[in-house]
């Protein structure tokens, strides 16, 4: 998330400055990766509780802040209370029409009103089924109740179409802190780099511990440095470098579960302790590389052992991004194992392959998760309340599930999912959550999984129907390979 210098916020060297930000207008961005930072030099100590991480246990709830009809008229809330959450780092999410819940990526204030982008969808044939021939489609809301959806084909710098319409919009709130307070900011710097509050240190510290950081995805000297491409070609679109003043603001709400060396020996923590925060809904997040730490995107557990699949990397140099971009996307394993491959950005050109070892600590988030609902591969209800799931789909929870093969039926493969999109059936009955940020696998000896040699896209959809259904697209071409509908046992997490 970036605070933007084009929108005038003038930030003064005291700390109170923070508190005027709330009534300022402001540009916010989530980008792809939400952290990239090395982290080389030694700190001072920095006190926490008496985990291994940064808090116990978080339980800051998801409050409706404001809903407004298809005309932008205030139906409860206020856009004040939401714009205060946005400059003060909360995760924002929304529903549309009641019927269709999203995470956001990047939010910010224009004129007096708030918009959100919510880029993680790919069309769809109903509330749980992908279309034949897959399109992203990204959406721009806004508090006055214009939805704006623009539709790429995968793979291709083709567009099918655009719509602009309105809806009915809850607009949701979550702040970073662990309770009902906000948070506040662990580092603030002028455009120079200067800190009028908080110190650096502290920020690296809340780092090594598994801290989640919002606020700026620029370097803490006061950089910033953006990459643009287009969507489905190998074409840069710009590459800027330039000077802002940053609010650094901190999720804490981490805990180290497990560490191991780069044979998968144990260093401290359970393996048993990291598997069962995972089958219980848990996000995780990374640290490896020497300092690098970013959230898993999806989890597979294979005869015991974790695998993430961590897909949020554009390749770089430091503080800049490199001129001619390539994702790299990588599987790492807690037998030490981390598989990397490397594709232009928008292409099918390979840039590399690597497999090598590393000592790596996995992170669990601290916040509760609750299991609501699960279902038998044929539908039937087997734990909770289908009616629970969509009420808490309704007041705006994230929901992650497990997928159990039918296949494996004593879970010795499981993959564990976010839902990036939730859409609810017409009747009310059922849900379906849609998965994106997914390249397709393969097994790799008894515990690990690899990347197929001809990378696709698995966009999935699951549905307490138990009905699965995997769309794959080759990674940077609009070619298929092919449509998968099974059926699977699953469990279904809020928080």
């Amino acid at each position: 998330m970036v605070i933007n210098s084009s929108d005038r916020v003038q930030l003064l060297e005291v700390y109170e400055s923070y508190q005027r930000l709330q009534s300022m207008e402001m540009k916010v961005y989530f980008q792809l990766i939400v952290l990239v930072t090395i982290v080389t030099e030694e700190v001072k100590s920095y006190q926490f509780g008496p985990t291994k991480g940064n808090k116990l246990s978080c339980d800051s709830k998801w409050l409706k802040v404001l809903e407004g009809d298809k005309n932008g008229k205030v139906v409860s809330g206020s856009k004040e209370d939401l714009r205060h959450a946005v400059v003060s780092g909360s995760k924002i999410r929304i529903i549309l029409d009641e019927l269709y819940s999203t995470d956001t990526q990047n939010v910010y204030s224009l004129n007096g009103e708030i918009c959100a982008q919510a880029l993680f969808h790919i069309s769809k044939g109903g509330f749980d089924s992908h279309q034949t021939k897959a399109y992203w489609w990204f959406l721009n809301v806004c508090t006055t109740g214009n939805v704006h959806m623009s539709r790429w084909y995968v793979g291709v710098h083709q567009s099918p179409s655009e719509s602009k319409v309105k809806y009915n919009i809850k607009w949701f709130a979550r702040h970073l802190g662990c309770d009902s307070t906000l948070a506040k900011p662990v580092l603030c710097t002028t455009e120079s780099g200067f800190p009028y509050c908080g110190n650096v240190n502290n920020l690296i510290n809340v780092i090594r511990h598994g801290a989640e950081i919002h606020g700026v995805d620029a370097r803490r000297n006061g950089s910033r440095d953006i990459s643009r491409w287009s969507i489905g070609e190998h074409k840069d679109r710009g590459h800027t470098t330039d000077k802002l003043p940053m609010i650094w603001l901190a999720d804490t709400c981490w805990s180290l579960a497990y560490e191991h060396d780069e044979h998968g020996e144990s260093i401290d923590g359970s393996l048993d302790y990291l598997r069962s925060a995972i089958l219980n809904g848990k996000r995780v997040r990374l640290h490896y590389h020497s300092g690098y730490l970013i959230e898993a995107d999806e989890l597979i557990i294979r005869n015991g052992h974790v695998t993430a699949q961590v897909l949020g990397h554009v390749s770089n140099s430091g503080k800049t991004f490199h001129s001619d971009a390539y994702w790299y996307w990588e599987n790492v394993a807690t037998t030490g194992a981390v598989e990397t491959v490397r594709y232009n950005i928008g292409s099918h050109t390979s840039r590399g392959k690597t497999n090598y070892r590393q000592r790596i600590k996995w992170f669990i988030d601290t916040r509760p998760w609750k299991h609501v609902f699960s279902n038998s591969a044929s539908g039937k209800s087997i734990h909770g309340s289908k009616t629970t799931l969509i009420q808490e789909v309704k007041a705006g929870k994230m929901v992650r599930f497990t997928v159990k093969s039918a296949s494996h039926p004593q879970s010795h493969h499981v993959s564990v999912l976010n839902a990036d999109n939730i859409g609810i059936n017409k009747d009310e009955k059922d849900v379906g959550a849609q998965h994106i940020r997914s390249i397709g696998y393969k097994k790799n000896g008894p515990f690990n999984v690899s990347f197929t040699s001809n990378p696709y896209w698995n966009f999935l959809i699951a549905s307490t129907t138990g009905k699965i259904d995997e769309s794959k697209w080759t990674v940077g071409i609009h070619e298929t390979q092919g449509r998968k509908i099974s059926k699977a046992a699953i469990d279904w997490f809020v928080s």
